[in-house]
């Protein structure tokens, strides 16, 4: 839902509310239980000439710079189980300070018009999530705690040209992790249409965080294709890789811990059939490779899979459009 109000025709006020719909009734991690305004909702100013200043609960511009190059983002087979260590719907850095896939709460953000194909987002968060140092009290089970400022920078860039896309992208998290410093996400991708049939998509992404006790990185591949086998018909297939954890520090943050054995794949595929401009169904099988020390799951449905398992899925679904 939208609405716009033109003032002397060069800015006009803009805003948009976008909420989650879940049939079972809401609740989890991916689907959180209040589901007003909890996707892409903000206010705004926007002109064709300066660009737009948004603020409020949306996709940073980090996240948005290659989400289009996947095939089955926002379904279960999505790339963000491995690309950006995991989704956050609906975030802030205490619910979630380890995910770079993420749609930030209180965030402010400017978009750049395009001037000859090149686009550029810009994003910073209101840091509404400090807190002082807490000292331990062991009497009432009070752990101690240090002091925490955590806000976050995020960027886009983009040039588009005919078939060809291309993009730059960097986020830097301060004091998400408590003790910590700053964590990065950094990752450039490019997609290319091939005579209007076929479309390669590649992304290549390095994530860094730092912990307490030391810091943690990997760095993360994808690659998908989409081909249009007739007009009304696509194939789809989508491939993750996260390389080895390498670091000192020996949390946990997200899916990811430092050691051997820690490398992950996601694979999916399928086809999908538009029967009209509003009605399409699609059917997908993805499945994880998770070698012995690592537990990557399912985005948006959770599996919760055992260090060393990969769970498999098969998917039937519709899409309405109107």
């Amino acid at each position: 839902m939208s609405w716009q109000c033109q003032h002397q025709r060069r800015f006009k006020g803009v805003w948009q509310v976008e909420s989650s719909a879940a049939a079972d009734g809401g609740g989890g991690l991916h689907v959180p239980g209040q589901t007003w305004a909890n996707r892409d909702s903000g206010v705004g100013l926007d002109s064709k000439k300066y660009g737009r200043v948004i603020f409020g609960n949306w996709q940073t511009p980090y996240t948005h710079s290659t989400f289009g190059y996947d095939p089955y983002y926002t379904n279960t087979g999505a790339y963000m189980g491995i690309m950006g260590n995991g989704s956050g719907a609906s975030s802030d850095p205490i619910t979630d300070p380890s995910t770079f896939d993420r749609r930030e709460h209180n965030l402010i953000q400017y978009w750049s018009p395009d001037i000859n194909g090149f686009k550029v987002r810009f994003g910073f968060d209101t840091s509404e999530n400090k807190a002082s140092a807490q000292r331990a009290i062991p009497e009432l089970n009070v752990s101690a705690a240090p002091a925490q400022n955590p806000h976050l920078l995020s960027l886009e860039t983009t040039y588009e040209q005919g078939p060809l896309n291309t993009t730059f992208a960097y986020e830097v998290h301060h004091q998400f992790q408590p003790g910590g410093g700053n964590d990065t996400g950094v990752k450039v991708g490019a997609a290319y249409w091939f005579a209007g049939k076929t479309r390669v998509a590649g992304v290549v992404q390095r994530l860094r965080y730092q912990a307490a006790d030391g810091d943690l990185h990997q760095n993360q591949y994808y690659v998908s294709v989409v081909h249009k086998i007739t007009e009304s018909d696509l194939f789809k297939l989508g491939y993750a890789v996260g390389g080895q954890v390498g670091g000192s520090s020996k949390q946990i943050i997200g899916a990811l811990r430092a050691g051997p054995e820690s490398a992950s794949k996601i694979l999916s595929v399928g086809v999908e059939h538009q029967f009209n401009k509003q009605l399409a169904v699609f059917t997908y099988y993805s499945k994880t490779f998770n070698q012995a020390n690592a537990f990557v799951d399912m985005p948006i449905n959770d599996t919760a899979p055992a260090m060393g398992s990969s769970p498999s899925i098969v998917s039937l679904g519709a899409r309405l459009t109107f």
